[in-house]
């Protein structure tokens, strides 16, 4: 029973710091997806400015996801990586050209098309590749089932490239937003605009997914839909439903607080249901979390340093976060 309880408490520290990936990084990179629907320089610049205090912060819940996964689920890490190599390879690149451009581009005036064009080339790979990511992921079986050579595309699937889409456009939505909540005027209003379209492909997306997801695994479509879960868990999809039509309500206002908490609210709904549907899978249909899981006393001596790191993080995160408060500007970063 002890030694469940700690499986459990590794596996609840990495759900969450894959979630406060999601929307912390998910949004910065939703800002370089953005660009190529703003044409004004200045607009522009503002975006950056609006997540380059916050944006490398951002990262560490990947490297701290990835430490848990590598310490205390080491078969599930060793099979992720060997079967999404080439995913996983194109994310850390763009994550990398990403990183430069927020370095250099207020620096290097000369060139201002080709850092613009380098930042959303790279955080539009970073979230396709985790998009084919998760696609693989979701598939489950039909992907880590397979070895050899033949099986290192099989993770390239229609569905995957459906996912992959749909992840690009959620990090969209949460990026218009940050820019809701962070910038004024015109750009503000711009990104309102945005909002209601990558909605709709959000919306279309989450609707795919819950589809595909109990066609594909007659089991999880068991646990949806048999009786008593179903009247269990329909309060999940009815509250997805009722925020999105509340946000699309709000961007049809003028309110610039709550759009990006609803939008985190949405993302909070997929990821539950997600997690769900998949359980107690860590890979769904070939590997438990339980089966994937370390030695209980490695697992202790991991989560030592994790109560200490964790609580670390997230005191930074926040006081990022209020340190950086209020509208950006465009000469000073922050009011």
């Amino acid at each position: 029973m002890i030694d469940q309880l700690v499986v459990l408490t590794a596996i609840g520290l990495l759900g969450l710091a894959i979630f406060l990936y999601v929307l912390m990084d998910g949004y910065s990179l939703g800002i370089g997806i953005l660009f190529p629907f703003i044409e004004n320089p200045e607009h522009k610049d503002l975006m950056i400015n609006s997540v380059t205090p916050l944006w490398d912060g951002n990262q560490t819940w990947l490297v701290f996801g990835a430490a848990m996964l590598y310490a205390c689920f080491p078969k599930a890490y060793s099979s992720l990586l060997t079967m999404l190599y080439s995913p996983i390879l194109l994310m850390l690149i763009a994550l990398v050209f990403r990183g430069i451009t927020f370095e250099f581009k207020h620096k290097e005036k000369k060139f201002p098309k080709i850092w613009d064009w380098t930042f959303f080339s790279s955080t539009f790979f970073a979230a396709f590749a985790q998009g084919l990511i998760l696609g693989a992921f979701i598939t489950g079986h039909q992907v880590f089932s397979l070895d050899g050579q033949g099986a290192r595309l099989v993770w390239l699937t229609p569905f995957s490239v459906i996912t992959a889409i749909s992840v690009v456009c959620g990090y969209a939505l949460l990026g218009t937003g940050w820019l809701i909540y962070k910038t004024e005027g015109e750009l503000q209003q711009k990104m309102r605009v945005l909002s209601k379209h990558f909605l709709v492909a959000v919306t279309l997306a989450m609707i795919v997914v819950s589809i595909y997801t109990p066609l594909s695994h007659p089991d999880i479509a068991v646990r949806w839909f048999s009786w008593p879960n179903i009247a269990l868990l329909s309060p999940l999809p009815t509250m997805t439903a009722v925020a999105i039509v509340y946000l699309w309500h709000l961007l049809s206002g003028d309110d610039e607080n709550r759009v990006f908490f609803v939008i985190m609210f949405i993302f909070l709904c997929g990821f539950i249901g997600l997690a769900v549907g998949l359980w107690p899978y860590i890979i769904p249909r070939t590997m438990t979390f339980f089966e994937a899981a370390a030695a209980p006393r490695t697992i202790r001596f991991v989560l030592q340093f994790a109560m200490v790191s964790f609580p670390l993080l997230l005191a930074y995160t926040f006081h990022a976060y209020y340190v950086f408060r209020g509208k950006v500007k465009l000469e000073d970063g922050y009011d």
